[in-house]
């Protein structure tokens, strides 16, 4: 992506939103922060993502 910011705002909050995703430091801004797949994810991306 071009864009971090639009990347973040479209995507990355969507997908914290969805209960999909979930940050590695939640309480922090950190340049150390990283997602994981939650259950929910995993589950998703079995389906096949749909």
């Amino acid at each position: 992506m071009r864009d971090p910011d639009h990347f973040r705002e479209f995507y990355v909050k969507a997908a914290l939103a969805a209960g999909v995703i979930e940050m590695t430091l939640p309480d922090t801004r950190s340049s150390k922060q990283r997602y994981r797949l939650t259950d929910a994810g995993t589950a998703w991306v079995a389906r096949g993502g749909r």
